[in-house]
């Protein structure tokens, strides 16, 4: 039977194919064409390293050089291939640099080389072509992925200027200073 893989379906990308891809909570990604109702699913398979790392996908992201990007709620980044496969981004370990956490909640184009990626553990800055990372964090002196630097949400301008949203609200982000402003605050 072709359809959805899992109903519980909160992310949603339309491509520039006219594919609308969705992230579900269990049942990894699925790509729908409208023009024919057919459901590509995308799960995780333990038996493959090329499958989807995560069967929870929380960020789905279409990046200027036409990359689909899939963000997991605990694997990571996955970068779609084609034909069911993908390759994975993952938190850096000892033998190689990576994301500073495998949560991400959300994914920004910051130019056509590189990605903004928000983390449960700070902002990064991932050069797709070095496969290189920069991280950034409103609240330094918090080494837990919790408060501030539990990054959300990015926002980025037509004027590249970048908001993100974590658990302390909102911040600015200036990529030339590397600092954070606070907007606002809610005391109650």
């Amino acid at each position: 039977e072709n359809g959805l893989s899992h109903n519980d379906a909160g992310n949603l990308m339309l491509d520039r194919n006219g594919n609308i891809w969705i992230g579900t909570w269990g049942g990894g990604a699925n790509k729908y064409n409208p023009a024919t109702g057919r459901f590509d699913n995308h799960l995780h398979d333990p038996k493959r390293s090329d499958s989807i790392s995560a069967n929870r996908i929380q960020s789905l992201h279409h990046d200027d050089d036409g990359s689909i990007w899939l963000g997991s709620y605990d694997q990571g980044l996955n970068l779609y291939q084609g034909e069911n496969q993908f390759s994975h981004v993952k938190k850096d370990t000892e033998k190689a640099p990576g994301l500073s956490h495998n949560r991400i909640w959300d994914i920004e184009n910051k130019d056509k080389g590189t990605l903004w990626v928000a983390t449960s553990f700070g902002l990064n800055l991932f050069d797709k072509k070095n496969l290189t990372f920069e991280y950034y964090f409103p609240d330094p002196t918090n080494n837990t992925p919790t408060g501030a630097n539990e990054i959300r949400h990015i926002l980025k301008t037509r004027s590249d200027q970048v908001y993100i949203g974590t658990q302390q609200g909102p911040f600015k982000f200036d990529p030339d200073t590397k600092q954070f402003t606070q907007l606002g605050f809610f005391n109650n």
